[in-house]
């Protein structure tokens, strides 16, 4: 389903798309809403949408309360977004932030034949390709601590094939997030039997159903224990259910690309953010364009020698884990 919120001016924009067989339902909101607040309270009860379109001049919030909005309900549900933003420009503030959220469907044409054309773009399975997501991240300096108001947020760690580093990037995070004030955990789910050699070699306090160490638990299922954070190491597994977070570790190389391409078909209908591993600067502007999409966002891990250590990838991580922040 469509969930379309707009104004009464342009409340027969999408009956163009409408009028054809065979696409999705489209349930029309007209009137003037505070996106935030409906994100809160009323989005709950239109969970099953796939598709969001907000015409921009319906909202009441200001430009930075609007994309933050957008930025939350991206975390707690599924659905594509697309905004309308008659006239908007390329160097304006607003088309900056809502790139760097992340939304790469825009429509700023001002003719209603184009605005459609842009829409139907849009809506297509590609989404509007005319503009290049702009990941924004976030900078993390050394012994900050965050406050967090969540509980059990499920984190997928999955590879798209086996020693690609999936397991030290969950390590790695479970092990940040404890650091920055964030009770988490590591579970191995999949048998590659690490976690065993692990707790040996490094003398983890065994404690209820897995071992602590530096705070963080290691379980080899789901703890009841409470926790603001599950990081699950998938391998090269596949989540049974969706998680909150999911992260796809992939690699470049010639030979690694195509297990890559086939894991970010398998999730290619998900909200995922993909991390690549040893990506020189000079070109990681040809990847992001490459796999960026209006699903998949991409971000690049620096060398992390040490497992336990995710200082080195602390800016990665919080901008992974952002949404989720409520203050230091």
């Amino acid at each position: 389903m469509i969930l379309y919120m707009t104004t009464q001016d342009h409340t027969d924009l999408l009956d163009f798309y409408i009028e054809r067989e065979g696409t999705l339902p489209v349930k029309k909101m007209t009137g003037s809403f505070i996106l935030k607040q409906f994100v809160i309270d009323d989005m709950r009860n239109f969970s099953h949408c796939t598709e969001l379109i907000l015409d921009r001049g319906a909202f009441r919030d200001s430009d930075d309360a609007f994309v933050q909005a957008i930025e939350e309900f991206l975390t707690m549900y599924q659905a594509r977004v697309t905004v309308i933003a008659e006239g908007l420009g390329q160097e304006e503030a607003l088309f900056i932030k809502l790139l760097e959220a992340g939304i790469g469907n825009i429509v700023t044409e001002r003719a209603i034949e184009r605005q459609q054309e842009e829409i139907e773009e849009c809506l297509s399975s590609q989404g509007l390709r005319k503009y290049r997501i702009r990941e924004k991240q976030e900078i993390y300096h050394e012994g900050e601590r965050y406050n967090f108001s969540c509980s059990r947020i499920q984190i997928a760690v999955v590879g798209s094939q086996g020693r690609i580093g999936t397991t030290t990037v969950a390590l790695g995070l479970a092990n940040w997030l404890t650091e920055v004030g964030g009770r988490s955990c590591y579970v191995e789910a999949n048998e590659s039997g690490h976690m065993e050699c692990l707790a040996i070699d490094y003398e983890m306090v065994p404690k209820d159903e897995g071992f602590v160490m530096d705070k963080v638990g290691y379980y080899r299922q789901q703890s009841t224990q409470e926790y603001s954070f599950v990081v699950t190491d998938f391998g090269i597994g596949e989540p049974k259910t969706m998680p909150d977070i999911l992260l796809l570790v992939c690699g470049t190389k010639p030979y690694e690309l195509p297990h890559t391409l086939k894991l970010l078909e398998q999730y290619e209908d998900q909200c995922a953010t993909i991390l690549f591993s040893f990506v020189v600067q000079e070109h990681r502007r040809a990847y992001e364009d490459s796999f960026s999409t209006d699903k998949h966002r991409v971000l690049f891990m620096e060398y992390q020698p040490d497992c336990f250590d995710g200082v080195i990838n602390g800016s990665i991580f919080k901008t992974i884990i952002k949404p989720y922040i409520t203050g230091k």
